[in-house]
Order: structure tokens, then sequence, then C-alpha cells
């Protein structure tokens, strides 16, 4: 199906059913990823993905409560777990701008305010 398309309605049509397609490959776990963030996994087993306003995705396969470090969203003052693909606790801090966590394995919402 054409995604892109001249003719609105061709294209709408498409997004639907690419909607509809990846819906059903997530509700059996598909777990998809951009390809900064491969990169990242495969160079530091860790990989961070701003996701909208203050909300930041981070994939953790490295050493369990080894410390990662990254830049703060803008203007942030606190972090916290919205939601988490793993049963381990995370300790999350900010100071000067950067973000410092400990994580267990798995994938993390963070939001950054």
């Amino acid at each position: 199906m054409n995604y892109v398309h001249l003719e609105s309605g061709w294209s709408d049509l498409g997004r639907a059913q690419l909607r509809d397609l990846l819906a059903r490959l997530a509700s059996d776990g598909a777990v998809f990823l951009v390809d900064i963030e491969v990169r990242q996994l495969l160079e530091r087993s860790w990989s961070v993905r701003e996701i909208g306003d203050g909300k930041v995705l981070v994939r953790h396969y490295g050493v369990p409560g080894e410390p990662i470090r990254f830049a703060a969203p803008a203007g942030a003052r606190r972090v916290s777990v919205l939601e988490a693909r793993t049963s381990d606790a995370a300790e999350l801090s900010i100071e000067a701008g950067t973000v410092t966590a400990r994580l267990g394995v798995g994938d993390y919402l963070l939001e950054c305010a």
C-alpha cells in the first residue's frame, strides 16, 4: 500500500493500514528501533532517544546498575520513570544538565521536567 501519494485518500488509507499492522506487531511484543538506537546499542550497550516533549526512551542492555550519563532536555530539573519493561529498580538524578541513571536491563520511558 502507498503511504505517500498525490491523492490524499490513498495515502490516508495506506497510513491507516500501516498503523493497524504496527499495532498488531507491537501487541505481539515487537520492538521498534531507529538507526541511531541500533548504533548506540552496538557501541555502548544502551541507547537514548527523545520522544515528545520532555520524554526520553532509554534502552539498557549493559551491566545492571552501572551508571550511564546523557544530556537532559533543556530546562529539566527532575527525572522519573513513566514506564519500564523490567522489574528492576531505577536510580535517577539530574545535575548540571546531565542525567545519571543506574538501571537494570530493559527499556525505560523517562520523564524529564
